[in-house]
């Protein structure tokens, strides 16, 4: 034909055309072209670039994809090769020759390029180097499930706190290619799905987990090794949580009719969403409005029985919580507020003998005065003891109260109120009281000697105790007395050496509270006498 395509056989020849010229009345006449230069090698159209496909994970194969060369190659020629870093030099790994390549132990770390050269006859081999892999990434060797501990060992329940354990990687640190160290990240999952911002080593369960089985994705990382996650078993369905601080509610205030009584919580934990309250009264709920609040009204019909509260404690994702209170004492009636308080006359001059009288005060509405008591004390300040029996409006002090201070309480009775007491100031010091005599003692019996005389006490105010007495002697009835040594009881035997001689008697009166008496003597006696005959 007029073109003709060399040939791979034209390689380092000369080539001719002849074109033979036809013309009628002529024969064929060939025409013989000059020799073109000698036949050089053909080439390739611009080579494409190769690509690499496969998984770039040690162990893994990769396959060198040549692109489509023009012309149409005869065969292909194959170099994989390496380096440490994706713009360095390349160097030609030993023996992969193939289209194919299993990455080696060797390659973790390594960036992967292959030269594929096209070949055809009469051509010009072409070259077409593939753009470099990602980094070469190896297995762990060993990669664990991870498991879910509870804290406290118990079940997972809501609160509970759930923390993971990667098990033993392997390897956990590498020095080559570079220096590395692994890191585990986490993921929790509720029922399979993710759960917003928990992706810490522990989880605490939270309400919204209620029912829900619990898992946790790890996932290890470390360098020139494949990312790896392994998620955990399930845990069991999460159950309702339990309070793990619970106080006991304190009631304040005083459980006296008409009081309001309130309670102290404490600090629960978890925090509460809410509390409910149940009052009881002698163990009985309060079924009213005022049993379910965090106040309660004391009522006149709860005297005499204790108040109790009970406070439950409510979450969600958690089991109510109750704590009862401890008992309060009985309920009283309330005092009367306007009870007054009592004053007494005289309020000078006190002492043994006198008589003092309590004034209780204008009385409250519809209150009484239901009685009276009397009491004293060493000091005006100090512990007053009641007065046996005196419990009238009236006292007449004694000498008991001597140097003592004495108080009254006057204790007032109204319907719907407690017996109310009141005491009064204090009394002034309570004088020692003193004797009045109103007779002067006297002398009985025979005045002989061996015969007994007898002192007569005489007339005093108030009645003495007991009485002291001392015994003198004169020669003379209006003379100088002396005192007879011994003689100190209240008769007298007169002795031999008395005779004509006078006796007198003086007589001390004694009283608890009294000042001691004066000394009061008798008249003289007549003149001893002789013993009277038998």
């Amino acid at each position: 034909t007029s073109t003709y395509v060399l040939k791979p056989a034209d390689l380092a020849r000369f080539v001719k055309v002849t074109v033979t010229w036809a013309k009628t009345g002529n024969g064929d006449t060939p025409a013989l072209s000059a020799a073109t230069a000698v036949v050089a090698a053909g080439t390739f159209a611009t080579p494409p670039v190769p690509t690499i496909s496969g998984t770039v994970i040690v162990g893994e194969t990769l396959t060198a994809n040549e692109g489509t060369w023009s012309p149409t190659q005869d065969s292909f020629t194959y170099v994989w090769q390496w380096s440490a870093t994706t713009t360095g030099t390349y160097a030609a790994i030993s023996g992969a020759t193939g289209k194919s390549y299993a990455l080696q132990p060797t390659d973790r770390g390594r960036f992967i390029k292959v030269v594929v050269t096209a070949v055809k006859s009469g051509f010009t081999s072409g070259v077409g180097t593939s753009i470099a892999s990602a980094a070469a990434n190896a297995l762990f060797t060993t990669a664990p499930t991870p498991t879910i501990a509870v804290a406290g060992g118990t079940a997972a329940a809501v609160g509970k706190v759930l923390t993971a354990t990667t098990g033993a990687w392997s390897p956990t640190t590498i020095t080559t290619p570079s220096a590395g160290t692994i890191a585990y990240t986490y993921v929790w999952k509720r029922n399979g799905s993710a759960i917003t911002g928990a992706t810490a080593a522990s989880y605490t369960l939270v309400a919204a987990d209620l029912g829900a089985a619990i898992t946790v994705a790890v996932t290890a990382t470390l360098n020139t090794y494949v990312t790896t996650t392994k998620e955990s078993t399930a845990t069991a369905n999460v159950i309702k949580g339990a309070f793990t601080t619970s106080p006991t509610p304190v009631i304040t205030g005083t459980p006296v009719a008409g009081q309001v009584l309130g309670i102290t919580l404490g600090t629960w934990a978890p925090v509460q969403d809410s509390f409910a309250y149940q009052w009881s009264v002698n163990g009985a709920a309060v079924t009213d409005g005022t049993g379910v609040a965090t106040t309660y009204t004391v009522k006149v019909a709860d005297a005499g029985l204790p108040i109790t509260v009970t406070v439950t404690a409510k979450k969600t994702g958690y089991d109510d919580m109750s704590k009862t209170s401890l008992a309060t004492g009985l309920v009283t009636l309330p005092l009367i507020a306007t009870a007054p308080t009592p004053t007494f006359t005289p309020t000078t001059l006190l002492k043994p003998g006198a008589t003092l009288t309590a004034n209780p005060g204008a009385a409250p509405t519809g209150a009484v005065v239901k009685g009276y008591q009397w009491s004293r004390a060493t000091t005006s300040t100090g512990v007053y003891t009641n007065i046996p029996d005196a419990t009238l409006s009236t006292y007449t002090l004694t000498g008991t109260d001597a140097a003592k201070y004495l108080k009254v309480t006057v204790t007032w009775s109204k319907a719907g109120n407690a017996d109310t007491p009141k005491l009064s100031a204090a009394t002034m010091l309570i004088a020692v009281g003193t004797f009045t005599a109103t007779a002067i003692p006297t002398i009985t019996g025979s005045v002989n000697v061996g015969s007994t005389v007898t002192a007569n006490e005489g007339a005093w105010t108030p009645s003495p105790d007991s009485y002291t007495y001392k015994w003198y002697i004169s020669t003379t009835s209006t003379g100088t007395y002396t005192l007879i040594t011994g003689a100190a009881n209240r008769t007298y035997q007169v002795a031999p050496g008395d005779v004509n001689k006078f006796l007198k008697v003086e007589i001390t009166a004694v009283k608890t509270g009294y000042t001691t008496s004066a000394a009061f003597r008798s008249a003289a006696t007549a003149a001893v006498g002789p013993a009277l005959p038998q």
